[in-house]
């Protein structure tokens, strides 16, 4: 039936009929029909009713009959499409016949009339009823047993063609049922291509029955060479299981031949049509054997069921007892690590009530020293007080001197008429015009010479008056004893009054040159103090290390323990610093760092930092001096990608002079993942 579209627009059909006669005529020309249309075309020669309604009513009976519910199990296929047509053919077969649910051979035989019509299941189902009703319908009258009288014709004709290939089968003990019916029951498609196999089902289809049996006898003949190289039946097996270089062609004029030769030849009218509406019944098997035993595959189908559901729960109990097994194994474990951790906590108080001890040792030792200085306490105090009364007595008796003085002066200037005033004046005069000067003492307090200097002046004539002065230097970090200095400034009549200074204690200076702190007079009118500015000298620091034997046994089991963490690898993950183009990075197990250097390693190649300034764990730290020794750590990794960074941009500019320079740069950059660290060797005892 083709579709056309006439001049209102509508799609109307018309039936077209096509004679078997003219296109058997030309196939024997072109050989085979053009693969556009022969969908097509097979339908219209197979003269396909078309009866939706039935097969919905197949499919709908039971959905999937229970014969071929597991048929992907046996018929693995990777089109889940194409596996759920060829499923529901083979359940609408079962469903059509009883018959078809216990022919094992069935799916085989009508599995490459569904992949070539896997796009219409209504066209794959009425294609694969029509040729089992014409080809194949007394295949089934002796079932279970295989067709004999089927398979007794392909040996009289085969005979009748070839019977020293016959002989060769008989002498080998090979029978219809090892080279005939391997090729029925697939219907040629496990010997052919997909190509080959639609052209020669194109040339059965237009030809009688009779035609498919001698396509079989010509295979056999065409192929005799290679027969007769077979002997066992297992290389009979393999040569009638695998698909053979044949022309086909050749196959078809041999299958002509032997068609034409037949005594009995079969005309068009052997082919039946299914009818319109309904599908015929198809009644050509054992009725009481089918029955009986789809009755026996159904109960051993239940029996299946059960045991499935049984092997199902005891596959979920064996599952619960290995999870079961899996958390005592678990709980076992974590007991042991429990014991493990409890023991280690334990050392762990052991060597804090050890080292509580040795601070409590320390602590009563400081206590005793502490409570020994307490007692010059008093003492200290006691001097302190001396001391300061000691001042405060010298302070007032040099008050009452100098008043004692004053008083006298007083006294005799009363008695004497004397007025200061004028006095004053008039040395001040003899002194301009004195052509005498001073000697002032001019060594610096920081110097390293030990003599002692005097200091002499002339003075004019009047009355002697002289005045004492106390100095006190004290707090110096030298000591805490008091220098005391003693200055004169005397005035007499006529003659040279020398003033002794007694030593003073070496200072450091500050780079400047000082002045004695005695005051002199010079010949100018001001008076020029000496200005001294000192710089306290501090004590050299000194080191105090701990050389007993208790702090060299705690540093001997300190080392054993780190030993033996790194001999049992029972230290915990460790970590490091580790030094690349002048940065420092912290790493562990499966970090990664991105170093800015180029690196000549390729991708995916291993290196081994060996700049390591630090490594440590969760309980010690080994630090280097600066780095650690290339045989104690070693610390792998693999270079995951070398890039560029970012672009930087460089920007210079001179205001107002127009001068701009504008650069783009970018480093080179390594991404490494760190693999490992490990310790090699164990630390040396001290």
């Amino acid at each position: 039936m083709n579709s056309f579209t006439g001049l209102d627009g509508s799609r109307r059909s018309k039936r077209v009929k096509i004679d078997r006669n003219e296109l058997r005529e030309i196939l024997q020309e072109y050989w085979e029909l053009p693969a556009k249309y022969r969908a097509h075309i097979w339908q219209k020669v197979l003269q396909l009713p078309g009866n939706g309604a039935c097969l919905a009513k197949f499919l709908k009976k039971g959905k999937i009959h229970s014969a071929y519910e597991k048929i992907a199990e046996h018929y693995p296929l990777e089109n889940k499409a194409l596996m759920s047509t060829f499923q529901r053919v083979c359940s609408a077969l079962a469903c059509w016949c009883p018959i078809f649910a216990a022919a094992d051979y069935l799916p085989v035989f009508i599995f490459p009339f569904v992949h070539f019509l896997r796009h219409n299941i209504l066209a794959a189902f009425e294609t694969v009823v029509t040729i089992i009703v014409n080809l194949c319908g007394d295949w089934f009258e002796y079932w279970p047993q295989l067709p004999f009288h089927v398979l007794a014709s392909v040996e009289s004709l085969l005979l009748e063609q070839d019977s020293k290939l016959v002989q060769h089968f008989r002498q080998h003990k090979i029978t219809t049922a090892q080279y005939a019916w391997p090729l029925l029951s697939t219907a040629l498609s496990e010997v052919l291509t997909k190509d080959e196999w639609l052209c020669i089902w194109d040339h059965i289809l237009v030809n009688p029955s009779s035609f498919f049996i001698c396509i079989v006898v010509s295979y056999n003949i065409l192929l005799r060479n290679s027969i007769f190289l077979l002997s066992t039946s297992e290389e009979f097996k393999l040569f009638y299981g695998n698909e053979n270089a044949l022309d086909i062609r050749q196959l078809l004029k041999k299958a002509y031949t032997i068609h034409q030769s037949l005594s009995l030849t079969e005309g068009a009218s052997n082919f039946t049509p299914l009818p319109t509406g309904s599908y015929p019944m198809f009644t050509k098997f054992p009725v009481y054997s089918v029955n009986r035993l789809i009755a026996k595959k159904e109960e051993i189908q239940k029996e299946e069921t059960q045991l499935e559901h049984e092997e199902e729960q005891l596959q979920r109990r064996k599952t619960e007892l290995e999870t079961l097994e899996a958390e005592e194994r678990r709980l076992i474990d974590v007991m042991e690590h429990l014991a493990e951790s409890e023991t280690m906590a334990q050392r762990l108080i052991e060597d804090e009530e050890k080292t509580i001890g040795r601070k409590k040792s320390r602590l009563s030792k400081l206590r005793r020293s502490v409570s020994e200085q307490e007692q010059f306490i008093p003492q200290l105090e006691h001097a302190r007080d001396l001391r300061h009364s000691v001042l405060s007595a010298q302070q007032r008796v040099h008050a009452l001197q100098s008043e004692l003085m004053r008083k006298r002066r007083e006294a005799a200037d009363l008695a004497s008429g004397f007025d200061i005033s004028t006095e004053m004046a008039s040395r001040s005069s003899r002194l301009q015009t004195s052509q005498a000067t001073p000697e002032v003492l001019t060594q610096p307090l920081g110097s390293r010479s030990r003599k002692r200097k005097a200091c002499s002046g002339v003075v004019a004539q009047g009355t002697i008056f002289a005045q004492r002065t106390v100095g006190i230097l004290c707090g110096l970090n030298h000591g805490s004893v008091s220098h005391q200095i003693t200055s004169y400034y005397a005035v007499s009549s006529g003659y040279k009054l020398k003033v002794k200074v007694p030593p003073v204690p070496k200072l450091q200076s500050t780079g400047r040159t000082h002045q004695n702190p005695i005051a002199v007079r010079t010949g100018s009118k001001k008076w020029t103090p000496g200005v001294p500015v000192y710089k306290v000298p501090m004590e050299d620091q000194e080191v105090m290390v701990e050389d007993s034997g208790e702090s060299k046994q705690v540093t001997r089991e300190v080392l054993t323990r780190i030993n033996e963490q790194i001999k049992d690898h029972s230290h915990s993950r460790l970590f490091a610093v580790v030094k690349m183009a002048s940065w420092q990075y912290k790493v562990t197990v499966n970090d990664l760092i991105a170093p800015q250097i180029w690196l000549e390693a390729d991708i995916g190649d291993r290196i081994v930092l060996e700049k390591v300034l630090l490594v440590g764990g969760r309980e010690w730290s080994l630090i280097g001096q600066p780095i650690l020794p290339k045989d104690l750590v070693r610390i792998e990794a693999t270079v995951v990608e070398k890039t560029l960074t970012h672009t930087f941009t460089s920007f210079f500019m001179i205001k107002r002079k127009r001068h701009r320079r504008m650069h783009f740069f970018k480093y080179p950059l390594a991404v490494l993942r760190i693999n490992s660290i490990e310790m090699k060797r164990p630390l040396h005892s001290p």
